[in-house]
């Protein structure tokens, strides 16, 4: 299908736009790229290239530009992995690691991070627990008729509510429930339907409005929701070309920032492991069809919890995204594991 001059020149072309957004011509390879042949021949296998389907040509413009196909052709066969500097990859772990064992924060540290380190709107997933195994709760008084709950389960993950109570109950009371509660939930997954853990925890629970809230924050595990998808530096889209026009931008903001789309898309990659790479009309959402989505898979215990990505124009650096990605993923596994 390709001879080694024709992919050397596919590889050229792609690194150049990567780098310039500028469409490239035969001349430009020639002379940058020292591949030992002449523009004539350059040109007449990029001709070539995009009557394959490889390349495309602007309206405006006689150089091309990698098309969908182009840029999965590289990523699948040629691309070369990018390796993350040593020094780069301690501050990733340092800065990670200072988030404390408080997974929440960690999540988003993450999310900052990555998005800081590679100039892309960066998009994670919040832990899609098919488990909610019982470590803790805390219960604190508010004022007579509320209570915060404080439920963390394996390894670390911190849900927070405010319960209310028909009858006042004293913060010694409320923290002896808190230790009764958890002495009998301790190990216990609580997304399971065991009906006699369910009436075992009622029972030591005195007020029955108190109850009905602390079963439904205990038990009653909700569906997903926008506020598991964390989004960091949407403003970096404006700093492509690709992005100048004011009603693309406000299309595709709107589409990002709809977090029930990227929860979507974000939750079909996390149903197998490792890395993933949407380019262009790969993704199946209208406005995201100028773009690729870079996202690897988090895990804990053997389980796949989460999945933190990159997000660009289709002339997305994809050497970099994915070694970025790869690593971000591979770190923050790493730390839930030692949460525990």
């Amino acid at each position: 299908m390709f001879n080694e001059r024709q992919k050397l020149i596919l590889q050229a072309i792609i690194h150049d736009y990567i780098s310039t957004a500028e469409p490239v011509g035969s001349r430009t390879i020639a002379r940058k790229y020292n591949l030992g042949v002449s523009p004539a021949t350059i040109r007449n296998e990029m001709y070539e290239l995009e009557e394959a389907g490889y390349l495309e040509q602007p309206h405006t413009s006689a150089g091309r530009i990698p098309s969908d196909l182009g840029y999965r052709f590289y990523v699948d066969v040629l691309m070369e992995p990018a390796v993350i500097p040593e020094e780069q990859a301690g501050s990733v772990r340092a800065g990670l690691s200072l988030s404390g064992q408080e997974i929440d924060r960690l999540l988003h540290s993450a999310v900052q991070l990555l998005s800081a380190m590679t100039q892309y709107t960066s998009v994670m997933i919040a832990p899609l627990q098919s488990k909610r195994v019982f470590k803790n709760l805390g219960l604190i008084s508010m004022d007579d008729h509320h209570a915060f709950a404080v439920l963390v389960t394996e390894p670390n993950f911190i849900e927070n509510a405010t319960v209310q109570m028909s009858t006042p109950l004293s913060h010694t009371e409320l923290t002896q429930l808190g230790i009764e509660l958890s002495t009998i939930l301790r190990g216990k997954d609580l997304s399971e339907i065991n009906p006699s853990l369910y009436q075992a925890a009622k029972s030591l629970i005195p007020d029955r409005v108190l109850a009905e809230d602390l079963l439904e924050v205990l038990f009653g595990r909700r569906s997903p929701k926008g506020d598991q998808v964390l989004i960091e530096g949407t403003a970096h889209m404006l700093d492509h070309p690709e992005f100048m026009d004011i009603n693309k931008v406000k299309s595709l903001l709107r589409a990002v920032e709809t977090k029930g789309i990227l929860l979507d898309v974000l939750s079909e990659d996390a149903k197998t492991s490792g890395l993933k790479v949407r380019i262009g009309k790969e993704n199946r959402v209208d406005e995201f069809q100028e773009c690729s989505l870079v996202t690897a898979t988090y895990e804990y215990n053997g389980e796949i919890i989460g999945t933190i990505g990159v997000f660009g124009p289709t002339r997305l650096d994809y050497a970099k995204a994915t070694a970025t990605v790869a690593f971000f993923a591979e770190v923050l596994s790493e730390l839930l594991e030692d949460t525990v």
